[in-house]
């Protein structure tokens, strides 16, 4: 069985903007909510298992999915990213902390019940992840398994494409892109003289000890309200 091209329609608009444009993240991921029958989606391009850029994400609930998976260091975008395949969880209640130790109980607590992601990928090239969550139990029909796959690669092929820095805001929230991390691991990792990529983790950990959005912990590093030789 084999869903209608004519389904399609929202995401390929989103993702065609006039000459010169920028393809709208945001009403591709609202085509997929629409599409996939799940409550929220987000796009990320992860260029590593530890830095993940959000594009676009529907409501706060999946922004807060992907946050918590750049904190954790685990979860279904990560190893949809890791091992080239979709990941999904039907009932994270149930056996998700199996897999997610500190990802299930979090996404739980937000309301989350089931999860699905996608690598965003074309042939061997995985760029990013595409993350759907249901606030109910339950799998992705056979038919809404292989929308999300061909979704996933309309993404690859748009993000390839697109010019530039293609970060944006999450749900157009005027949150910024995330280049605030990345320059936060370059300060901590001159005060504590690692590597970036230790830099990075050392973020992570204090963001999971201290229970705060990455995010959020990155800005006080880059405000200078905040230095890793005095929270060590």
């Amino acid at each position: 069985m084999s869903s209608s091209p004519a389904r399609f329609a929202p995401l390929i608009d989103a993702l065609s903007p006039p000459r010169d444009g920028e393809a709208d993240w945001s009403a591709f991921c609202t085509g997929c909510v629409g599409l996939l029958g799940v409550s929220g989606a987000a796009l990320t391009v992860m260029p590593s298992a530890s830095t993940s850029v959000p594009l676009a994400a529907t409501d706060s609930v999946v922004a807060s999915l992907v946050e918590l998976q750049l904190t954790c260091g685990e979860g279904p975008c990560v190893d949809a990213v890791a091992e080239g395949q979709m990941q999904s969880e039907a009932d994270l209640t149930v056996s998700g902390t199996e897999r997610w130790l500190a990802f299930a109980p979090a996404a739980v607590e937000l309301g989350v019940r089931s999860v699905c992601a996608v690598p965003v990928a074309v042939g061997v090239a995985r760029i990013g992840a595409l993350l759907l969550y249901r606030t109910a139990p339950g799998e992705l029909s056979e038919v809404e398994r292989s929308d999300a796959v061909a979704a996933g690669g309309l993404a690859a092929s748009a993000i390839l494409g697109a010019p530039g820095d293609a970060a944006v805001g999450i749900g157009g929230g005027g949150q910024g892109s995330w280049a605030v991390l990345h320059q936060a691991a370059g300060m901590v990792s001159v005060q504590l003289g690692v590597g970036v990529g230790e830099a990075l983790v050392r973020l992570r950990s204090h963001a999971y000890a201290t229970n705060r959005p990455l995010r959020l912990l990155a800005r006080d590093v880059v405000g200078r309200s905040l230095r890793f030789e005095d929270a060590a």
